[in-house]
């Protein structure tokens, strides 16, 4: 447990501004990103809604479910960074 804390606290973060709000976020949810050594900061209400629309809705009419993506990356989220709750 305490390496792991280590480790993440290696990590970069990107911003503390949310990405879609544009906004100082006031319930903070780290995603770490593993791959690239990042820390992203996100509000928690402004990703679920991001989140669910990626799930819900889809611009063609028809409903095709896409995988939640990264709004500062624009990479599908892996299941681990789904999982992970700081």
């Amino acid at each position: 447990m305490l390496f792991n804390r280590w480790r993440l606290s290696k990590f970069t973060r990107v911003s503390d501004v949310d990405p879609i709000t544009l906004c100082e976020p006031e319930n903070k949810v780290y995603l770490y990103d593993q791959p690239f050594k990042k820390c992203y900061v996100f509000d928690g209400k402004s990703l679920s809604s991001f989140t669910t629309s990626q799930l819900m809705l889809q611009t063609d009419g028809f409903s095709n479910p896409q995988p939640p993506k990264n709004p500062f990356t624009n990479l599908p989220f892996t299941s681990q960074q789904m999982h992970t709750v700081s």
